[in-house]
């Protein structure tokens, strides 16, 4: 019996139904974490004479020159031991927890300039909430060059790690199609050598690191404990795959 090797054409046909079932995972996976709509949120711009306003989950601020203050109110009833804040996304410059009022105490520090604490987390940075912080209101000050649209969340540890589990399932799988689409690029590259598949080689490259980079994963895999300062690569990495996006 002669066996014939698959052609290019239903490899790639073969990926295209692949990145249309990850697509259905994302689609029916994302929803679950959704915002917490009894987590109350204000927040204030700049100047601290400022009343705080209402803020709704995934309002975009836009550019911020002055920091932002925001006021989470942790809920009256009972808090289990295993309560965490999630605030994303991950490349907040910096943000810094005050109990009580702005000038309370500083039960936390974390951003993208600054080396934080690992939380449970890759894409944002998590909180514990004591059990006596319970009626209690937190303030974050939060600075960033880079567009403000912060979201908050307070869940149970379990449900965190199980939605950490669904994340790093559904990178895995963009991953492996990235990988997939790079190795067709370069095996096609050698044999034919083409500007334009080295152009698309090279797009998928970038896109890899880019995608390791925005998500927190690459610097939650190489942290000891400690996240360190990604900033300058967060910045560096999206102007060169969108530079290279826009010449291929």
């Amino acid at each position: 019996m002669r066996v014939t090797r698959p052609k290019f054409s239903d490899l790639h046909r073969f990926l295209l139904v692949l990145s249309v079932c990850a697509c259905v995972v994302v689609t029916v996976s994302f929803p679950t974490f959704s915002y917490a709509d009894d987590l109350n949120v204000e927040y204030r711009i700049g100047s601290s004479e400022k009343d705080f306003v209402p803020f709704a989950q995934g309002t975009n601020l836009g550019f911020q020159g002055a920091p932002v203050w925001f006021k989470v109110s942790i809920p009256n009833q009972a808090i289990a031991t295993s309560q965490v804040l999630l605030i994303r996304p991950v490349h907040l410059d910096e943000v810094q927890v005050f109990l009580g009022s702005p000038d309370g105490d500083k039960i936390g520090q974390f951003g993208d300039t600054l080396t934080s604490a690992q939380g449970v987390i890759s894409d944002g940075y998590s909180l514990a909430i004591q059990p006596d912080w319970r009626g209690a209101d937190l303030y974050l000050r939060i600075q960033t060059k880079n567009v403000l649209h912060p979201s908050f969340r307070m869940d149970s540890l379990e449900a965190v790690i199980q939605h950490s589990k669904i994340t790093l399932l559904i990178l895995g799988v963009i991953f492996a199609i990235t990988l997939c689409y790079l190795t067709w690029a370069i095996s096609v590259a050698i044999n034919r050598p083409n500007l334009i598949i080295f152009a698309f080689s090279v797009r998928l490259i970038l896109f890899l690191g880019t995608l390791s980079i925005h998500s927190g994963l690459l610097r939650d895999l190489i942290s000891d404990g400690h996240l360190p300062p990604q900033d300058i690569a967060h910045n560096l990495t999206a102007l060169a795959y969108v530079t290279a996006a826009q010449l291929f």
